[in-house]
């Protein structure tokens, strides 16, 4: 069908033809994921930074998962993507935090952190080889939801601060006191006052998201073919919440009449059934304490009062006129992005001033910053709240911006060039763990340690550029399980002897010379690659290389194994046969008909047809004593080509 001048290309296919260039086949993307965790283990291990190690390799695979998700393009993908962007953030931030801790003279902590980073973005590049989201702009596509996610928590700040707390959080409305308001339902005190309002807003959150979710217009929101699911889906969010409610304030009402009246259900107890008096008002005293601490807690009626006030505005922005005009805007899908921020928001406020009650305030005053009982000296009063929500808040955007910087940094090196177009994710773990190893050799790691990243960088970058490239070439469910595993076979093996060959070179270096640091590093790691090079160039020459076998018939017949070559294939066992190796007419013929059926998976009979088709062929050469031409016989590399070759 012809294509309109001046049209768009479909986004799908563009994506599908993207994705065929970063994304590896099952097994070339295990062998590359198997080879850079053993790279980032002996790095880990190298530098003494294990468990950063591991906390690193978690932030690379969440990561993966944010552009992954980012890349679906949808509402519900920028929503996670936020929510991963902090995970991420804070994964590799506690890495690096924790590689610090180690301790050292300055330029080993430095190197070690150098190291730890190298091993997120190794875990990023390997697990990004299954899903594709390193190359083709993906990483790009991630970069708006990272930057949205830090919005709310700088908004946060800005609100903490001391100029504009005094506008909003201390301000007098009418000569009342804002707090006189807000302190019964955020910050009430403990009891069973607190109990009871705090089942009244439980209840009332609840049956308001009964009310009001049945009368949005989600479902105007959504693709059509997904309508009727998103209503199904509403109508169950409904019925929950309204028998959730019911039974919440059933059971709330139950605790908090059974605490009013424990006094006398002790006494009743101590009337009929002394010996189990005290049994009896210990668990009331237990239930008692628990609940009211429960009830009391701002961690729990904070997001109660965001959600009613949510759901208020929503209802009431619904019954806008102009909201027909709203659900067609291109920037309502992109208001999920601010879902990751918006929950730390949510939680700095709540958590912040009972964590530093109970855990940053005993540590201030164990370092000697408590001056007095009811205050800390400068600048540990900054860190109290309210100034200490701000401060946190600044703390938390910068620890996003990491992310921020990561994926943007990656970008970078992408769009000068640095990454290729084509198996990139395999590309950047492999420079990560090569970059690793330098940074733990300015450590003064072993050569040992210094080689084996390496060479899990050329095995898994072998293994991803040739994951895809097969599944370039063939189709993507096409069976590659035996030639990837025999090309991931051969790389592991070479990249075994470049490393046995480099350490016998060290061995024979310390024989005739003094060791001398970078020079050595730089020497072993050139080494490596040399022969790796080497290696690599011959194997691939050697199997360009036509082999008689033992029936003395010559692989000399460079055409490719197609339904056009020999008629008795059709297309799919002409691929297959590809697939499994015989990608030409001589690689056939160099092979017995008991080969040709248990390698290529082809049926004995039809095998043996195979065969005779094959001594037609040599027949009919031989008669008109013609021999193939090689620049005839490219192949069908695609669909397209194929079906010249067979015009």
């Amino acid at each position: 069908m012809a294509t309109r001048r001046g049209a768009r290309p479909n986004s799908s296919v563009t994506r599908e033809r993207n994705g065929d260039e970063t994304v590896s086949a099952p097994v070339a993307a295990i062998a590359t994921i198997f080879a850079t965790v053993v790279g980032v283990t002996v790095l880990a291990i190298g530098a003494d930074a294990l468990l950063p190690g591991i906390v690193a390799a978690v932030a690379g695979c969440l990561l993966t998962g944010l552009v992954t998700a980012a890349n679906r393009r949808t509402p519900g993908g920028r929503a996670v993507g936020g929510v991963l962007t902090v995970l991420a953030a804070v994964s590799l931030t506690g890495a690096i935090g924790l590689a610090a801790l180690e301790g050292g003279e300055p330029f080993a902590l430095i190197a070690r952190s150098a190291v730890v980073v190298t091993i997120a973005l190794a875990a990023f590049g390997a697990t990004a080889t299954v899903t594709g989201a390193i190359g083709d702009g993906a990483v790009r596509a991630a970069i708006p939801i990272a930057v949205a996610t830090s919005i709310p928590i700088a908004v946060v700040s800005a609100l903490y601060t001391e100029a504009l707390r005094s506008i909003w959080l201390e301000r007098d409305v009418g000569g009342v006191d804002a707090n006189t308001v807000t302190g019964p339902l955020l910050t009430p005190e403990p009891g069973t006052g607190a109990l009871v309002t705090f089942v009244l807003v439980l209840t009332g959150t609840l049956w308001l998201v009964s009310v009001v979710v049945s009368r949005l217009p989600i479902p105007d929101l959504v693709p059509r073919d997904r309508r009727e699911d998103a209503r199904e889906r509403i109508a169950a969010i409904r019925s929950a919440t309204r028998w959730s409610g019911l039974a919440a304030l059933s059971f709330g009402l139950a605790i908090a009449a059974t605490i009013a009246v424990a006094d006398s259900i002790v006494e009743t107890v101590e009337d009929h059934a002394d010996s189990y008096a005290s049994q009896v008002e210990l668990a009331l005293e237990g239930l008692e304490s628990l609940s009211i601490a429960l009830a009391a807690t701002p961690a729990l009626r904070l997001p109660l009062v965001a959600i009613v006030a949510t759901f208020v505005v929503l209802y009431a922005v619904s019954r806008l006129p102009i909201l027909h005009r709203v659900r067609h805007s291109r920037l309502l899908p992109w208001l999920p992005v601010f879902t990751g921020g918006a929950i730390v928001a949510l939680v700095l406020i709540a958590a912040y001033p009972p964590v530093f009650e109970s855990m940053l305030r005993p540590a201030l005053a164990d370092l000697g910053f408590a001056s007095r009982e009811d205050g800390l000296e400068e600048p540990a009063s900054l860190l109290a709240p309210p100034n200490g929500v701000a401060v946190a808040a600044v703390a938390t955007t910068a620890v996003v911006g990491l992310v921020t910087g990561v994926l943007g940094s990656i970008w970078l090196t992408g769009a000068v060039a640095l990454l290729p177009d084509r198996a990139a994710p395999g590309a950047l773990g492999a420079g990560a763990l090569v970059l690793g190893s330098v940074f733990v050799a300015l450590g003064g790691a072993t050569t040992l340690v210094i080689v084996l990243p390496v060479a899990c960088a050329i095995v898994a970058w072998d293994a991803a550029s040739y994951g895809v490239a097969i599944t370039d070439e063939l189709a993507r469910d096409a069976p590659v399980r035996r030639p990837a595993l025999v090309h991931v076979t051969g790389t592991a093996v070479v990249a075994a002897v470049s490393v046995a060959f480099v350490l016998g070179l060290r061995v024979a270096a310390q024989a005739v010379t003094v060791q001398t640091g970078i020079t050595i590093v730089l020497s072993l790691t050139v080494a490596l690659l040399a022969v790796w090079i080497v290696l690599k160039r011959r194997a691939v020459r050697t199997g360009r290389v036509a082999e008689p076998d033992a029936g003395g018939r010559s692989a000399g017949d460079p055409r490719p194994v197609t339904s056009t070559t020999i008629p008795v294939l059709d297309d799919v066992e002409a691929r297959n046969l590809r697939a499994t190796g015989f990608e030409t007419v001589g690689d056939l013929e160099a092979a017995t008909p008991e080969e040709i059926s248990r390698i290529g998976q082809i049926e004995p009979r039809k095998a043996e047809a195979i065969d005779r088709a094959l001594r037609d062929l040599r027949r009919d050469r031989e008669l008109l004593g013609d021999s193939p031409d090689p620049a005839d016989s490219t192949g069908p590399t695609d669909p397209e080509n194929e079906t010249n070759w067979q015009n």
